[in-house]
């Protein structure tokens, strides 16, 4: 499953730089289904709702990603 979480998180960050915000998100929520914890796909769900204007959650997310990471 570890690797799942990892590919659903690369994918969300290539169509990230792809300015392909939504699917991005999709696939970042993806990984973040299969690991709640994962903060990786939590940071980059943060930065691709921020762009969506989806502020909000963005906060939302990074606060998670932070309590996954604190480093």
């Amino acid at each position: 499953m570890a690797n799942q979480t990892w590919g659903h998180c690369m994918l969300g960050v290539f169509l990230f730089d792809l300015n392909s915000l939504e699917d991005a998100a999709a696939e970042l929520r993806q990984a973040i289904a299969l690991d709640a914890a994962y903060a990786n796909a939590l940071r980059s769900l943060g930065s691709a709702l921020h762009c969506l204007e989806m502020d909000g959650k963005a906060e939302d997310a990074h606060h998670r990603a932070l309590e996954a990471d604190p480093n």
